[in-house]
């Protein structure tokens, strides 16, 4: 009878601890694609032209359907662990004009 309430107990400390694991996403959207790591002093409205994007090695035609911007914004991290953290860069929304 004890050894079945140690097992019983083993396993519901088990799935305790499983329940708080991360969870990370399947894919990192930097697995593909050519990337470009660009630093910004201060907040606000920033320009990227096709002259920035050439000599940051971006070269040749490049459709604007296929730009794209992700990033964290910065900061630090949280000081609770159990604050949910993304795992991956989530998009940043933009405003195209060709």
């Amino acid at each position: 009878m004890m050894k079945r309430r140690f097992t019983l107990i083993a396993l519901f400390g088990m799935v305790l601890f499983a329940e708080g694991q991360r969870r990370y996403a399947a894919a990192s959207v930097l697995s593909t694609g050519s990337w470009t790591k660009v630093a910004v002093d201060h907040q606000g409205t920033y320009k990227i032209s096709a002259s920035f994007l050439k000599t940051a090695g971006l070269a040749g035609s490049i459709p604007s359907a296929n730009i794209r911007i992700f990033g964290t914004g910065g900061g630090v991290l949280p000081e609770s662990n159990q604050q949910a953290i993304v795992d991956d860069l989530p998009e940043v929304a933009i405003e195209m004009n060709d």
